[in-house]
Parts: structure tokens; sequence; C-alpha cells
């Protein structure tokens, strides 16, 4: 039969994992409360594929020298990365040129004047919080239901006064706390036991993140199927265009990862590239655009949310930065998780904003119509999609 091993999830789910090492073959069982949710087989061949390796090296072929990005030690971002790359025995995102700025593993590659100047050029700055939004989130963190109500009925009152884009964002808060009170208030509170991945995308992700984008014009949420989603221009808007990508972290997900199977660890960021590049191609590659303009990823598993960005500062390269750990708690207790989470969603959909516009922005002129179709023709792509 193989090696079996026994993985504890937490104290609803276990796991079986059976590894057969004569035929490479993997076969993994997932149990809640004693009941099978799902089996998953896998071949270990096919985990380690190497087609990516061939695509690294084809899509470093077609790099024009003089796009490359140059740091000002005279040293190119993507022959460095190049030449990591082929020492690495697995898929990493460095193979897709993608720079994450939280790995040590990346950072050591270039010295600290280098590294500076990679994480300063083009930066984007954390979108401020206005008073009408900070105010009333730091007057909700309360540590009993009753004094979080009065101050939930205090600023329903006070949004009257205020601008209907301002109304909404509060009015956005208050009912995600109100609608938290209630999962907190059910005879059973759902929030403090084991739920399936598509009860948390029905009941907590798919609510916030469709009303977030409600008032947006040109923008919607839409659920993909039972447990991810997408914040994308709207279907009246032709192309369709991605802003952010919203995936669930399956149970599946997490033990594949945690079997050193790293295509799910990369699948996300990638994603992320591809909507990247799809916006930079329908702004027509004008590098005043596609410098400024940002992808986000949302990574949901159970009450717990990761939040990925992306933008393409320079040359060939997209870097990506990670902000993890946020979560909705399941006690009133840790409120300020919430409060803090729901923050977090308030600037990603202020960059989503400012990327919407920028590669909304229409051509004023037969001038520009030319500046554009020359900069798609000597600029562009530096995104290679493939």
């Amino acid at each position: 039969m193989g090696r079996v091993y026994h993985l504890i999830i937490d104290s609803c789910t276990h796991t079986q994992i059976v590894v057969n090492s004569h035929t490479r073959y993997i076969y993994i069982c997932m149990y809640f409360e004693g009941h099978l949710l799902f089996s998953v087989n896998s071949s270990m061949a096919a985990m380690n594929d190497e087609s990516y390796m061939k695509k690294f090296n084809s899509t470093f072929s077609q790099m024009r020298d003089q796009l490359t990005w140059r740091l000002k030690s005279g040293r190119c971002v993507e022959d460095i990365l190049y030449t990591y790359g082929r020492k690495l025995k697995k898929e990493e995102l460095v193979h897709s040129f993608i720079l994450e700025v939280d790995n040590p593993a990346i950072q050591i590659l270039f010295n600290t004047e280098e590294w500076k100047e990679i994480n300063m050029t083009k930066v984007k700055e954390s979108p401020p919080i206005p008073d009408y939004i900070r105010v009333p989130t730091y007057d909700l963190d309360k540590k009993t239901v009753e004094d979080v109500n009065e101050s939930l009925h205090r600023h329903t009152e006070v949004t009257i006064n205020l601008k209907k884009e301002e109304s909404y964002e509060v009015d956005w808060i208050c009912h995600a706390v109100k609608t938290f009170l209630c999962h907190l208030g059910s005879p059973t509170n759902p929030l403090e036991s084991c739920q399936t991945e598509e009860w948390y995308t029905k009941s907590i992700w798919a609510p916030l993140m469709k009303t977030l984008f409600d008032d947006v014009d040109g923008i919607e949420c839409k659920v993909d199927d039972s447990t991810n989603m997408k914040v994308a221009s709207s279907s009246i808007v032709e192309p369709s265009l991605e802003f952010i990508a919203i995936k669930a972290s399956s149970s599946e997900e997490e033990i594949i990862r945690l079997m050193d199977c790293h295509g799910f660890k990369i699948e996300l960021p990638k994603r992320l590239r591809s909507m990247l590049g799809e916006l930079c191609q329908h702004a027509k590659w004008r590098d005043y655009l596609i410098r400024d303009i940002e992808v986000i990823g949302c990574a949901h598993n159970g009450l717990a949310m990761d939040f990925l960005r992306m933008d393409h500062p320079a040359g060939y390269i997209c870097r990506l930065q990670r902000f993890p750990n946020f979560r909705m708690p399941s006690n009133i207790k840790y409120l300020t998780q919430a409060l803090e989470l729901l923050i977090m969603l308030y600037k990603m959909k202020a960059r989503t904003k400012k990327t919407f516009q920028l590669v909304s922005q229409p051509c004023s002129s037969n001038l520009q119509t030319l500046v554009e179709c020359l900069s798609e023709r000597i600029f562009g792509p530096t995104i290679l999609l493939g």
C-alpha cells in the first residue's frame, strides 16, 4: 500500500496521506469530524514537471536588452534573476520574473543600495485613511456587543452629513460589523466551529467583497465558483479586465502545499502577473501608465485572509509584496482584528479604483494616438505571457 502519514489540521480535521515510493503516487483523504470530505490522487512525477524551465529560458531569450531594468550599479535585474533561477530545482516565482520583495532569498542577490532602489522605484504609497473612515472605525473598537451597537447607531446617524461616496463607505463598514455581530449572536456561533470553505465564501467573503465595490461605476465583484471570486470591469465594459483575484485556499491545497508541491504556492501570483499583462496591453504599453498600475490578490482560508499586491516598476519585472495574517475573529474580544481587515480592504479598493481610472484614460488627440501606437511597438510588451 505504501507509507501512511497522518496530519492533524485542527480539532475537527484529519488527513491521511499514503505515499507509494514504487509507483511514485500519492493518495490523500481529508476527513471532517470523521466524515470523508474528499480524496485526491496526485502523481509525484507530475509534481516535478520541468516545463517551467523551458518557458523560463524562452522568455529570457525574447527580452530586448534596452528594455531591461538596469540598476544604478550597472547590473541588470533580469540577468540576476535568470542566473539564480537556473540553479533552482523546483519552480519558483522567479521563473516568471516575479520579484518577491518579502523573500530573503531574493534580497541577498542584491547589495543594500540595489535593494533600496528596487523597493523605491515607482513605489506606490499606501492610500491614506480619511477621517470619515478612521474616526468611526476606531470608535467601533469595543469589547462588548452593547458598546459596539451604541457606536453603530451613532455613526449610522451622522452619515447623512457626508457625501454620497463617503456615506456609502461608512455604511459598508457598519454593515460588515453588524453582520459579524449577527454571527456572534447566533445560538451556535458558526464562527467558532469549523465550516467548509464554501460556507466561508458564501457567508463571509462574498458579501463583504461584493458590497465593497457596489458604489464604483464600471467595476464589480463576480463569483467564479463556490469559493473563488474576482473584481473586474462590469459586463457593460469592454474588454473585460480583472483587477483583484480572490482565491480560496482550500484544505486540499493546504495539504499539497505541505507536501512541498509549489504549484499552489505560486498559482495566485502567476495569475496576478497575467492580469497585470492584460491591463498593460489594454493601456497600449504606455510607459507613463503601466508603471503606475497595480493588481491585488486575496487568498482566504476559513476566517483568515492574506493580501498580495503586484506592480510593474521597470524592465520586464513584476514586483510582488505580501500582506499576511489578516482575519475575521470569532469572538467580540478581538473585534480589532475585524476592523484592521476592513481598513485593509478599503485600501485595496482605493488602489483598484486608481488603476481602473488609469487604464480607462481615452486618447485625447491624434498625436496621443500616434504616441500610443509607437509605445506599443517600441516599448512593449514587457510582460511576456507566452
